[in-house]
């Protein structure tokens, strides 16, 4: 979010692996998060594309989460909440000319604030 970092100046990334090594990578990214009615993250959704390379869509279901004051924690001076989030993923995209699309469950980090 805009409270924690100045979107200007950190762009996002978006790399993708294979067995071999890096397929893809993107900061041409969009990340979008949904919250409930106090504030509480429930979605997290990435969007990557470069060209015809890469076009990916991460969706991030948030199924519990850690909150940590980030300024007790000294992680940032102003008075912001540090969230880790556990869920599932659902990935669709193209990469490098495949499709893919999985489920798989992960983890997510983000800042809120107070």
């Amino acid at each position: 979010p805009s409270e924690a970092a100045d979107p200007d100046r950190i762009p996002g990334f978006v790399g993708v692996l294979g067995p071999d090594g890096p397929i893809a990578y993107s900061t041409d990214v969009t990340i979008t998060e949904t919250n409930d009615e106090r504030g509480q993250p429930l979605t997290v959704v990435v969007n990557a594309t470069r060209g015809n390379v890469l076009d990916i869509e991460l969706a991030f279901e948030v199924e519990s989460a850690i909150t940590t004051d980030a300024a007790g924690a000294r992680l940032l001076a102003n008075r912001m909440d540090f969230f880790q989030l556990r869920g599932t993923y659902t990935v669709s995209g193209r990469v490098s000319g495949r499709v893919i699309g999985f489920t798989s469950p992960g983890s997510a980090e983000t800042f809120r604030g107070r």
